[in-house]
């Protein structure tokens, strides 16, 4: 468990490697007043170790490549 203490303005970054449930607990007991806490994520998927969108960049690009040469392949020739 991680304590940040008291904060103003501050954002945190870390990394959850290992598939799991992670709790986040905001503790406002040395106040009087309402503190607002956002939270803000991104979740990342790897596909044979790439990240998802570099994979999926990499398929498109072949597809267009692909069907680029199948087009010119079957063009008439003068």
């Amino acid at each position: 468990m991680a304590t940040f203490g008291t904060t103003g303005n501050v954002n945190y970054a870390f990394v959850c490697s290992q598939e799991s449930e992670y709790n986040f607990h905001f503790s406002n007991i040395a106040s009087t007043e309402d503190k607002f806490v956002s939270l803000d994520y991104e979740a990342q998927y790897y596909i044979f170790g790439m990240d998802q969108m570099l994979f999926l960049t990499l398929i498109v690009v072949g597809i267009c490549v692909t069907d680029v040469t199948v087009f010119i392949a079957m063009s008439k020739h003068p």
